[in-house]
């Protein structure tokens, strides 16, 4: 019983980091709206592929190292 609400809050606190970072991309609203309501529908495929596949935001920093 323990285990599972460990995993229910892990798997909570994921999508809504996810879903707070599809609000805030630099996507149209149409394609933060899929997103969203992928993370909602498959929660932890959704989760996943927001990770892997979601836009990226640009990084500060020189762009090489030479």
């Amino acid at each position: 019983m323990e285990t599972t609400l460990i995993t229910l809050g892990a798997l909570i606190a994921a999508d809504a980091w996810a879903l707070w970072s599809i609000a805030g991309a630099d996507a149209s609203i149409a394609r933060r709206a899929a997103w969203a309501a992928f993370v909602i529908g498959l929660p932890v495929i959704g989760f996943l592929g927001w990770s892997l596949f979601g836009p990226r935001r640009a990084r500060s920093g020189p762009s090489s190292l030479t």
